[in-house]
């Protein structure tokens, strides 16, 4: 299994995304360049194609979704990046917020909590594009991973299950270096 190495802010105070022993960029970071890479979102289809004839995906046209990944990725990107200055205290506009894009990663979890595994996804179809992060008080997230999620459960495919034990073993890490009552600041890290 990965091991934390860093934690790295992608908007200082709230966002973060962690950087793993076995990358060099921090998954935020990666999990961008991947989603860009037209010749990445090939093979991955490629080697998944069984995924897509399954009840889950009947109705959907897997080349769409293919070819849409790249413009999702790029624009998930500037939706999450545009937190930033939606999260600047001279804002006043009432916009959405971190805890509106990333919700419990449970379907049925509906209060907040800190420590929370996380699901943050693309608002446009296919609505594939998942990253995931543990929650640590309101606005505050650590994102653990990513995946094009081409199953309904996580379990039921071998890239969303790693990324559950990636959560997991963060949310663990984190419980490791904050007192489990206090809410924890990554600034000081």
């Amino acid at each position: 299994m990965v091991k934390v190495v860093d934690i790295i802010p992608i908007i200082d105070g709230y966002l973060y995304s962690v950087k793993y022993d076995d990358e060099y960029d921090s998954e935020f970071d990666r999990l961008l360049e991947l989603w860009n890479d037209p010749e990445y979102v090939d093979e991955y289809f490629e080697t998944n194609k069984k995924f897509l004839y399954t009840e889950f995906w009947m109705q959907r046209d897997g080349l769409t979704l293919k070819n849409r990944i790249p413009e999702q990725a790029e624009h998930f990107e500037n939706k999450i990046l545009e937190f930033e200055e939606i999260l600047n205290p001279d804002n006043t506009d009432e916009e959405q917020t971190l805890d509106d894009l990333f919700q419990p990663l449970g379907t049925l979890e509906y209060e907040r909590t800190t420590y929370q595994p996380s699901k943050g996804k693309n608002d446009d179809y296919p609505f594939c594009l998942r990253l995931y992060a543990v929650r640590l008080h309101a606005q505050q997230y650590v994102i653990t991973g990513g995946a094009i999620k081409l199953t309904q459960e996580m379990k039921d495919h071998p890239d969303t299950k790693l990324e559950l034990q990636k959560l997991n073993m963060v949310k663990e890490y984190l419980l490791d270096q904050f007192d489990h009552d206090f809410t924890p600041d990554l600034r000081e890290l």
